[in-house]
């Protein structure tokens, strides 16, 4: 290898590690001339924390529409409160091979009565081996539009082919302000 070329890619070394150090310099500098502030974050606190929970298997007949039994949360919001509900139960759904249609369990929150989310739907297909599958369920649902008031919350489902159950049901809501 030449001279010339060995003093270019000598050079050409020398300059990158210079603007590498002159970067670093300047990233030090402008650190230390600039404070660092943290981002700015909104201030959450739990308002309150309401539990329900049911370990009895509930049983639903094709097309019915029932609450899960025991499972009811009667809560406070504040005005401005974000509310949290949350959901976790299981589900023993018929997939026998004789059935004609598929095992269709449909979960919803219902806020004093009324049918509050759109819920979640488990659909299932008969053809899976065996005569029972057991699915673990969980939906949740924040909003910060529910009233400043006194509310019950409980879980509606809806069986639309085949016998099914739910069990371990837990039923969870919290509050928070900002």
């Amino acid at each position: 290898m030449s001279d010339s070329i060995k003093r270019k890619n000598t050079s050409i070394i020398s300059v990158i590690a210079l603007l590498l150090g002159l970067g670093g310099v300047s990233l030090g500098v402008i650190s230390l001339v600039l404070p660092i502030t943290p981002l700015q974050q909104e201030d959450m606190r739990v308002t309150g924390f309401w539990f329900s929970e049911s370990s009895d298997i509930f049983y639903l007949t094709s097309g019915s529409v029932a609450k899960i039994p025991n499972l009811l949360i009667d809560f406070t919001a504040n005005p401005g409160d974000i509310v949290h509900f949350l959901y976790t139960g299981t589900a023993l759904l018929d997939t026998s091979p004789y059935l004609a249609q598929p095992a269709l369990l449909q979960f919803q929150f219902a806020l004093d009565g009324f049918v509050f989310s759109s819920g979640f739907t488990n659909l299932i297909t008969p053809d899976i081996s065996g005569d029972n599958l057991t699915v673990p369920i969980t939906f949740a649902y924040t909003s910060d539009a529910i009233s400043g008031s006194q509310h019950n919350l409980t879980v509606q489902v809806f069986s639309g082919a085949n016998n099914a159950g739910v069990y371990k049901s837990k039923l969870l809501v919290q509050t928070f302000s900002t």
